[in-house]
């Protein structure tokens, strides 16, 4: 696949700051390509099933929430550590 340009250099930014020991990046996005950037990148990823994706299809790839509060709360209990949210 192809990642768009700009999702790229934004995840390459986030990627490196983790490489570097200054905290543990979770990207938050609505599709199954957003799941194949973060995947790409090596970081982590929540989804949020209010996009064009249904939540079950959106379940088989990644922790999914049905609303965005939903998903940020999966993004901060992910693992829990501290990170930041993308």
């Amino acid at each position: 696949f192809r990642l768009q340009l700009p999702m790229l250099k934004a995840g390459q930014l986030l990627k490196r700051l983790s490489d570097e020991g200054h905290s543990n990046f979770v990207l938050i996005g609505d599709s199954l390509h957003d799941f194949e950037v973060a995947d790409a990148l090596g970081i982590g990823c929540v989804l949020c099933a209010q996009g064009s994706h249904a939540l079950w299809r959106l379940r088989q790839v990644a922790p999914t929430g049905k609303t965005l509060p939903e998903a940020l709360t999966l993004a901060i209990s992910q693992k829990g550590e501290a990170q930041k949210v993308v």
